[in-house]
C-alpha cells in the first residue's frame, strides 16, 4: 500500500484529465484507476500577490488563466475497492461512470479517504439525502 500512496503522491497522472477519459496502471497487483469528474476554468489574475504560493500562480500561469479538474482514484486490491475522494454533489454521475470502468457500483466501494475536507472532494458522500456508498468505511 506504501507503493500505492507514494506513487498517488508522484504520480503527474493528474494533470492528465482533459486528455483522457481515465488512466489506469497496476502497482503491487492493485488496478489503480484516476479519473477527472470535472474540469472547469480558473483565473488567477485577481491574486494578490502577497505570497510564496500566488507569486508561483502568477509565475507559471502569467495570463492568470488555466483549467483545473476535480480527480478522483480508485484502487481495487483483493477484497478491497477504494475510493480516494468523491468529488462534487454535481458529479454524481461522473463517478459512477469512473466506477462502471473500472466494473464498479456505489455499493462496491469498501473504504473512503479523503485528501482534505473541502467541498470538491467530500460532495458526493450523499446522493438523493441517502449515504452514495453505503458499504464503505471512512
Amino acid at each position: 500500500m506504501k507503493k500505492i500512496i507514494l506513487f498517488l503522491l508522484l504520480c503527474p497522472s493528474f494533470l492528465f484529465a482533459a486528455e483522457k477519459e481515465y488512466y489506469h496502471t497496476k502497482i503491487n497487483n492493485a488496478d489503480v484507476y484516476i479519473t477527472s469528474l470535472k474540469s472547469f476554468p480558473r483565473d488567477n489574475s485577481i491574486l494578490i500577490i502577497d505570497n510564496d504560493a500566488a507569486k508561483y500562480s502568477k509565475k507559471i500561469f502569467p495570463n492568470g488563466k488555466y483549467t483545473t479538474n476535480t480527480n478522483i482514484v480508485i484502487i481495487k486490491k483483493g477484497k478491497n475497492n477504494i475510493l480516494i475522494d468523491t468529488g462534487y454533489p454535481d458529479t454524481i454521475n461522473s463517478l459512477k461512470k469512473a466506477l462502471k470502468i473500472a466494473g464498479l457500483k456505489f455499493s462496491d466501494i469498501t473504504h473512503i479517504i479523503f485528501t482534505h475536507l473541502h467541498f470538491d472532494h467530500i460532495g458526493g458522500m450523499i446522493n438523493n439525502n441517502k449515504p452514495t456508498f453505503p458499504n464503505a468505511k471512512i
